[in-house]
């Protein structure tokens, strides 16, 4: 069995010289020898020459070549060397003091938060606690119509306070009161039979009042000093409750 095997090289010369190109080996099995047989082939030396069109010269070539295969060098930006002296920020003083810092605020701000949902939810507790200074405001305008002699705000103020205190005071809704449970509601609280009657009348004496300023039989300064003289005994009995 024979056969050629022919390979083509393209060489391409970075420089110009002599260059010596060895010889090549190739190995193969003689079937009639029954054994390997290496081949070498002969050597070739190669002149290179400057090409007509060439301008770089050969330590030129050779400059580019080292600069792009070869490790530059680092260079600092400063002047300043590099510090082995380190300590980890969980074991400096501020790192605990922020820390400290920020768990009081949590803290703190979780107590108000909850505080002011307990007060929210409240809501009786809270209109309760309110009543007597909203019925005082209100008895205080009273005084000032009754000064100025404006009798029909005076009587609506006065019934304005009354009922505003008792629904705080007792927690029913203005709208759900009338004189029976108010009455039932104040002799639970301990009130006596008198001054719910004097509470009772003083009801009926500003609505009578309102619409009809000749039957009232009393003066204005009487009944401003009856419903502050009642509101005055339920805020005992409450407290005392």
């Amino acid at each position: 069995m024979t056969g050629t095997v022919t390979s083509e090289y393209t060489f391409v010369p970075q420089s110009v010289g002599t260059f010596t190109i060895k010889p090549i080996e190739f190995s193969y099995f003689d079937l009639t020898k029954k054994e390997y047989v290496t081949l070498t082939s002969g050597g070739y030396v190669l002149e290179v020459a400057r090409g007509a069109n060439t301008t770089t010269g050969v330590s030129e070539q050779n400059e580019i070549r080292q600069r792009a295969t070869d490790i530059l060098h680092i260079h600092s930006l400063s002047d300043n060397s590099l510090s082995t002296n380190y300590s980890p920020t969980i074991h400096s003083i501020s790192f605990w003091i922020s820390w400290i810092v920020v768990i009081v605020i949590a803290t703190a701000g979780l107590f108000l938060h909850r505080r002011q949902l307990r007060l929210n939810a409240d809501v009786i507790g809270r209109k309760t606690a309110r009543a007597g200074r909203v019925a005082k405001k209100r008895l205080h305008r009273a005084k000032n119509f009754m000064e100025s002699g404006n009798r029909e705000a005076f009587y609506a103020e006065i019934l304005s306070a009354l009922w505003g205190y008792i629904s705080d005071r007792l927690a029913i809704p203005v709208a759900d009161l009338n004189r029976n449970n108010i009455s039932e509601q104040l002799s639970a609280h301990g009130m006596n039979n008198e001054d719910i009657t004097r509470i009772i009348n003083l009801f009926d004496e500003c609505e009578m009042a309102r619409y009809t300023p000749e039957s009232s039989m009393r003066s204005m300064t009487d009944i401003y000093n009856d419903a502050s003289q009642s509101m005055d005994t339920l805020e005992s009995i409450k407290k005392k409750k």
